[in-house]
């Protein structure tokens, strides 16, 4: 496992973006080239057959999962989080991060979000499986997230009598940037500043009254006197983040109450 040069590590970058080539297949010696400052001379130096680019590749994440393992906090997860910590940092280079909940530039906002996707257990069981959720800023453009419910499952194998199957404790939530769903359950609409709120109030949530409370005060329901322009607002800010996914979000499975 060894530390390829600088020139090497810039060309196995362009291998690895996603920019350069939608799947392996389709990344070639001389559409590396083509990149600015780089000649096919130059990638055939380091990397002479394609499957060197692979072993450099393998090289980098094996490095990558070494570095988080000699972390002094890798040692306290349980042995699932490591696996999953572990098959993160060996797959990064070819990850997505577009629903990286890092990506937020805003540190405090970043860190409540990620308290609000700490949340676990039974009280998720009252949270609607997809809602998008927006925060208002004054100090700048609204943002918007999609929280998952992750519902706990025994096993997933059966059909029938999913209730016998429910393991509510298990329960977790995925909170991401942007959208992710076309069928949102919830929509929801809070100050910036509330949100250390909202996520006590799911945190605490113990019956449907609590929901009901919650959504009360949060949710955007189809009978809101201007349920169309938040909608209208969420499908324009859809269309500009993702212009070329982007479709119209499908309601009927909108809470009514």
């Amino acid at each position: 496992m060894r530390q390829q040069p600088q020139p090497a590590e810039r060309i196995l970058d362009v291998a690895l973006s996603p920019g350069a080539a939608s799947a392996w297949e389709a990344v070639h010696p001389h559409a590396i080239a083509s990149e600015p400052g780089m000649s096919l001379n130059e990638v055939r130096r380091y990397f002479p057959q394609k499957d060197d680019l692979v072993e450099a590749w393998f090289d980098r994440a094996d490095r990558a999962a070494l570095a988080l393992h000699d972390g002094s906090e890798f040692a306290q997860l349980s042995r699932r989080e490591r696996l999953l910590r572990l098959i993160m940092a060996w797959l990064a280079p070819v990850l997505g991060r577009r629903f990286a909940l890092d990506t937020v530039s805003d540190t405090a906002l970043r860190e409540e979000l990620q308290t609000l996707s700490g949340v676990r257990g039974r009280a998720l069981s009252l949270l609607p499986e997809a809602t998008f959720m927006r925060l208002d800023d004054p100090a700048g453009p609204s943002r918007y997230f999609t929280l998952l419910r992750n519902t706990g499952h025994s096993n997933v194998t059966h059909l029938a009598d999913e209730m016998e199957e429910l393991r509510p404790q298990e329960n977790t939530l995925t909170v991401v940037p942007g959208f992710i769903g076309a069928y949102p359950n919830a929509l929801y609409v809070a100050p910036r500043d509330a949100l250390p709120e909202f996520t006590a109030a799911v945190r605490g949530l113990a019956s449907e009254e609590d929901y009901r409370a919650l959504a009360d005060r949060f949710a955007i329901r189809r009978t809101h006197p201007q349920f169309w322009t938040y909608s209208d607002a969420l499908q324009d800010t859809y269309a500009r983040l993702t212009p070329i996914e982007a479709g119209l979000f499908d309601y009927n499975r909108l809470e009514t109450h």
